[in-house]
């Protein structure tokens, strides 16, 4: 499923675009390069035209033979089309229906439809299945069973890695049993353990010695756990040539605020972050190219407010339309894209998305930006209340000045001719 674009979900063109890839790589897979195959359908009707054309132009097989489609993340297929997710729990049978009417002298092999995902049938069910699938479900990885994955991923030449794996489990399991977590949490820690034994401080064998100069590293990345702070190529030739990374480097420390988020959502907390430390009134300042003739008034209050030190007084609240006029004037501003990104549900989803991370807080129980009082966009509509918390919620940005420089300099902001108190 990662193969299949963002954009077309939801669109009747997602199944054109995941029933072409299946074609596509059958014919890679099984077919000779001269064979006259196209590997591109029209609806629905017409891949399973083409499913069973497939199987008349393969070679013979001695016995039966089992064709198996795994599709991984396939929670993805519930914002699809309704008519997808039966297509492909009802492949063989479909096939076969079409095979007996059209090729009745060709026995067809059989189809198998692999669901890889994390939620459960119910959660795909809509009541439109002839048959359900036979549901098979895998017990998490035990720690011996990790261990061994881990282990299998060291670096070459470094006996001593198994004893970082059981460490670094130690300290990361409560947390998580994702693989791949702790496949990135070893590889950005392992600089840290490596480093006393490599330097002499500590000796090979004493394990105590390395797991306490291990274990602050340890702790501090599991509070940024899930957000995966950058790791510089500095780092990581570090961790694999094996001269060890110093835990109070400064490469360390700067990556350690930087978070790999997607584009818009980096610019969305970085707006966030200049709605939550400058005043409301400070807007048009920074954010507008032409401002205009200043009056003495709007000078006099600028003076009065250049006495408050917005970082001391703490992050203010700010409506949800403030934020996304920020985001669109730092676009303007600062982005290199000639059109901005259309006012979907997509990007408020990015709203959501930051707001469960914790890098940003909801001040009321309107955590989801759609209402019955918004508009389709998710913004307060015309004839709405802007106060109203339901209509229009409120947020504030919860990340520190450090984290929010390293965010917007991966995006080309500098952040402080942006900010009041920096000027």
């Amino acid at each position: 499923m990662e193969a299949c674009p963002s954009k077309t979900i939801g669109a009747a063109s997602q199944n054109l675009v995941l029933f072409d890839l299946i074609l596509y790589q059958l014919k890679y897979h099984f077919l000779p390069k001269n064979c006259n195959f196209e590997p591109r359908c029209d609806n629905p009707a017409s891949f399973i035209e083409r499913f069973s054309d497939f199987f008349c132009k393969i070679p013979k097989r001695e016995g039966p033979a089992t064709f198996c489609i795994t599709l991984f993340q396939a929670e993805k297929l519930r914002d699809g089309p309704d008519n997808l997710l039966p297509i492909l729990v009802n492949m063989d049978f479909l096939v076969r229906e079409h095979m007996r009417l059209m090729y009745p002298s060709i026995k067809p092999p059989y189809i198998v439809t692999l669901l890889i995902t994390s939620c459960s049938w119910d959660k795909f069910y809509s009541g439109t299945f002839a048959t359900e699938p036979t549901c098979l479900y895998l017990k998490a990885y035990t720690r011996e069973q990790l261990m061994q994955i881990l282990t299998n991923a060291a670096p070459a030449n470094f006996p001593h890695y198994a004893r970082f794996i059981d460490i670094l489990l130690t300290v990361c399991l409560p947390v998580t049993r994702n693989v791949n977590e702790l496949l990135y949490l070893a590889q950005y820690n392992w600089g840290a353990f490596n480093e006393p034994v490599a330097t002499g401080m500590v000796a090979a064998d004493d394990e105590w010695g390395q797991y306490r100069c291990a274990l602050p590293t340890l702790k501090r990345s599991l509070s940024t756990i899930y957000l995966r702070p950058e790791l510089s190529s500095f780092d990581s030739s570090k961790s694999h040539s094996g001269t060890a990374v110093g835990t109070q480097s400064q490469p360390a420390q700067a990556n350690a605020s930087v978070l790999e988020l997607p584009l818009y959502a980096r610019y969305l907390l970085v707006a966030a972050y200049i709605a939550s430390y400058n005043p409301r009134t400070s807007d048009k300042r920074f954010l507008v190219k032409n401002t205009g003739k200043i009056s003495s008034r709007a000078k006099h209050n600028e003076k009065k407010a250049d006495h408050i030190n917005n970082h001391l007084v703490g992050p203010r609240l700010f409506p949800l339309d403030r934020l996304f006029a920020i985001f669109y004037a730092l676009l303007r501003l600062e982005s290199d894209t000639d059109q901005p990104p259309p006012l979907t549900s997509l990007l408020v989803g990015q709203v959501a998305f930051l707001s469960d991370l914790g890098l940003i807080a909801a001040a009321s129980g309107a955590l989801a930006t759609g209402t019955a009082a918004c508009s389709a966009a998710g913004l307060p509509g015309a004839y709405s209340n802007p106060d109203d918390p339901l209509a229009n919620p409120r947020y504030r940005c919860l990340v520190t000045l450090e984290t929010a420089r390293s965010v917007a300099k991966s995006v080309n902001i500098n952040l402080n001719q942006h900010l009041l108190d920096f000027v």
